[in-house]
């Protein structure tokens, strides 16, 4: 099992873009699962299927349009039912601070000891 760790996401920050992942997580895509670990906090962070979308989207640099869109055609829901489902989950990943906000770039790399 190979596990990717998360560069610079700079390119993901264009003024008025979606959040991006923060640098230096460590993330294992395991089936339709996203398995992220934040070596700053220690912490390990496991989302189904949905989060995942919503996960890889931010990671492409997908708007959160285009992501609530993958969602609408995956799971055969109206647009606006995954457009609130993206927002929800754009939201906790920022409460578990695993996004930059839009424009403010990827902060500081965490220290691995």
């Amino acid at each position: 099992m190979q596990i990717a760790q998360r560069k610079n996401c700079q390119e993901h920050q264009a003024e008025g873009s979606n959040p991006a992942p923060v640098a230096g997580l460590l993330v294992e895509r395991i089936g339709d699962e996203v398995l992220v670990l934040n070596p700053s906090s220690g912490r390990i962070h496991q989302f189904n299927h949905t989060a995942g979308i919503v996960w890889r989207g931010l990671d492409d640099g997908l708007t959160r349009e285009m992501i609530a869109a993958n969602i609408a055609e995956r799971y055969e829901v109206p647009i606006f039912r995954a457009l609130k489902d993206t927002d929800t989950m754009i939201e906790q990943l920022k409460v578990l601070k695993l996004l930059n906000s839009p424009g403010k770039g990827p902060g500081p790399e965490p220290v691995m000891e």
